[in-house]
């Protein structure tokens, strides 16, 4: 079997907006991924889906809450994709979001690294930009 595409590491405390998380990843077509949903609650988290659309996911569970970047490492110990991102459960993307990247990269085949600025939205608060143009240097901290 090959490698996924992508895989999508979705650290989840449990909120209610994991479904929509889910969701946005179900949206993502023409790209082969595999979903690895870090509980980092620790075994208080509700139960999990076993696709978030097509996609396959797989729960990395853990007997003890972890802190974000643990759980992103578990994720990313986890992963057998050639490229790796994360998301967290309070967070979504939109339809396409995982194509345009691999086109990016694939336009670029030596970049190594592809990202995205963010849309913010706010109830009541008009949208925003959020993030800034990568700095190499940001990688190694």
């Amino acid at each position: 079997m090959n490698a996924p595409d992508v895989s999508v590491v979705v650290r989840s405390v449990g909120r209610p907006t994991l479904a929509r998380t889910l969701a946005s990843i179900a949206l993502q077509r023409d790209v082969c991924v595999e979903v690895l949903l870090v509980a980092a609650s620790g075994p208080a988290h509700p139960a999990t889906p076993r696709q978030a659309g097509a996609h396959p996911l797989r729960l990395i569970a853990s007997p003890v809450p972890l802190a974000r970047a643990a759980a992103a490492n578990a994720g990313l110990d986890a992963a057998g994709g050639k490229w790796i991102t994360w998301l967290d459960d309070d967070d979504e993307w939109i339809d396409g979001y995982l194509r345009g990247l691999l086109d990016a990269a694939a336009a670029h085949p030596s970049a190594g690294v592809v990202h995205s600025l963010a849309s913010v939205r706010i109830e009541g608060e008009p949208d925003r930009s959020f993030g800034h143009p990568l700095a190499v240097s940001e990688l190694y901290e």
